[in-house]
């Protein structure tokens, strides 16, 4: 869904916040879709993974996992490592343009597996294809123990 305001395009993204375990549609910026992201993460810098064969794309916070501390976190069936802190999830043209994403906003309700509080560890795996990062973790009150 696209909406047309006076000075820009708006389209529709969803938003996911593990702290509250929720997932809510947001508006973006067709031009900029990743200004609003960065403010709604709360993060500099994101990282991104597509989740969909329609081009969808989960933005995340780039050091979400890599800094060691509690954080809240959240598992979509795509992947298996974690994704830490608030998420969004936008969509891409077959242009690279942004766009409201194709996946339902009920699927990843559905399907997201709320993980609480973590404490995450980023270990890196030299491979013959190159590096790669190996994610684990411990749940918050396992970690104080």
């Amino acid at each position: 869904m696209t909406r047309w305001t006076r000075r820009t395009t708006m389209i529709i993204a969803y938003l996911i916040d593990p702290d509250l375990r929720r997932v809510e549609i947001v508006e973006v910026e067709a031009k900029d879709p990743l200004k609003r992201a960065r403010a709604l993460i709360g993060a500099d810098g994101l990282d991104h993974g597509l989740i969909s064969d329609m081009r969808d794309s989960i933005w995340v916070d780039e050091n979400g996992l890599l800094n060691g501390k509690p954080v809240c976190a959240f598992k979509l069936p795509v992947q298996r490592d974690p994704y830490a802190g608030k998420a969004i999830i936008i969509g891409t043209g077959k242009r690279g343009e942004a766009q409201s994403p194709y996946i339902p906003l009920e699927i990843i309700r559905r399907d997201i597996e709320w993980l609480g509080l973590i404490v995450p560890a980023v270990d890196w795996v030299e491979e013959p294809t190159g590096v790669r990062a190996v994610v684990t973790y411990s749940r918050e009150k396992e970690a104080k123990q």
